[in-house]
């Protein structure tokens, strides 16, 4: 995370209850969230060969209410080709674009089908037996946008959004990040911060609801 999660429970005197990561990876961040109040945490990933790491690694910490998914989160239930690449953190369901440029190292080594399936159907069953979450970190290389609209019931009970954004098309089709305020505005919430990263044209966006 670009803006550290610790700074925006102090700056903004938050006390998130629950967090919903979307882009899980190994999930680097836990201890951030529970370490700062953070009550359950549910981590979804796409890549089934990250999926296997992040279970293990989850399975051996002891905290509280760790639920974790492999699923490809899109804005409908369907199937997509999947780009895995050489750096883990990178593979998306788009195509590279001028992330050859920012990131000439980075290249695509193979590309899977998968299934899609939308955040709104993941949380279902959970809402259901009352776990709440007020908190989504989605970092899902560029595909951030096609994720929030298969979330509109979502987004009608969370509080506080951390995406990752570009203002450079680092993927083909990705939505900029004044495409992402418009959407979100919608649902009431604005955004307080963003941090970028160098020049590279991508970064990470804070969003509370009014």
């Amino acid at each position: 995370m670009l803006i550290p999660f610790k700074y925006l429970c102090e700056q903004y005197k938050i006390a998130p209850e629950g967090v919903i990561h979307v882009g899980a990876h190994y999930a680097e961040e836990i201890h951030d969230y529970y370490q700062n109040g953070v009550e359950r945490t549910f981590w979804i990933e796409a890549n089934p060969f990250v999926y296997e790491t992040l279970q293990s690694t989850i399975n051996k910490l002891d905290y509280p209410q760790i639920i974790a998914s492999c699923a490809c989160l899109s804005d409908k239930v369907g199937e997509t080709t999947f780009n895995l690449t050489n750096n883990s953190q990178s593979s998306s369901m788009l195509d590279l674009a001028y992330h050859k440029v920012a990131h000439p190292e980075v290249h695509v080594t193979e590309v899977v089908t998968l299934k899609t399936t939308t955040l709104d159907a993941e949380m279902e069953y959970l809402t259901d037996r009352g776990l709440s979450f007020d908190f989504l970190n989605a970092d899902i290389q560029g595909a951030e946008l096609m994720m929030l609209k298969g979330a509109t019931k979502a987004l009608q009970y969370l509080k506080y959004l951390y995406l990752e954004v570009n203002q450079k098309p680092l993927y083909e089709g990705c939505a900029m990040i004044e495409e992402i305020d418009q959407f979100v505005f919608q649902f009431g919430f604005e955004r307080k911060e963003v941090a970028w990263c160098g020049n590279f044209g991508w970064g990470d966006a804070f969003y509370v609801k009014k």
